[in-house]
């Protein structure tokens, strides 16, 4: 589904570009696009927790028991939804972001502190941005637009820093993106 929705979200020559001129509307449209594909993701997670083997995730189900002993005692158990374990796959859940947490300490450990904290942050006014905004349009009304073009300049100064080595030889990198 997200796939499908990646389609559209970029324009192509000889069509209308209807949705890209909406504004407001089309920011909608996005958050729209990404709670159905977000909301698929969490509905075949839940379906499919046999293939998962989330049955084998002994300490998450013995914390489930422990949680159930305590609120059985004080809440109706019909009241109380259903539990799904989301995987290490899921990005955002809290087994992802423990598992990039462990990865990082363990790159730390192994290579020592970091010797460089590097910051990047989008530009709206980037001539890439300004150039591909249709006419009367503004980075507001185009916020998938600007975050691509921070994906591609970020990925070139990766490359800048670890293939290129303008900052000298790298043996271990961790970055992180924040909105």
């Amino acid at each position: 589904m997200a796939k499908y929705y990646c389609y559209y979200l970029f324009p192509r020559e000889g069509e209308a570009q209807i949705l890209f001129q909406s504004g407001k509307l089309f920011q909608q449209y996005i958050v729209d696009m990404w709670a159905a594909s977000e909301q698929n993701r969490l509905k075949w997670l839940h379906f499919h927790q046999g293939n998962l083997r989330a049955e084998l995730y002994r300490q998450v189900v013995d914390a489930f028991s422990a949680l159930d002993d305590d609120v059985n005692n004080a809440v109706n158990p019909e009241d109380l939804g259903n539990k799904v374990i989301l995987p290490a796959t899921f990005t955002g859940s809290t087994r992802d972001m423990m598992e990039n947490l462990q990865n990082s300490l363990a790159i730390a450990r192994k290579y020592g502190t970091a010797d460089m904290f590097l910051t990047m942050t989008a530009n709206p006014n980037w001539k890439e941005v300004q150039d591909a905004l249709l006419p009367g349009q503004t980075p507001q009304d185009w916020p998938d637009l600007v975050a691509r073009v921070f994906h591609l300049k970020k990925e070139q100064l990766i490359k800048c820093i670890t293939k290129d080595h303008i900052l000298g030889h790298t043996i271990a990198r961790v970055h992180t993106i924040e909105f």
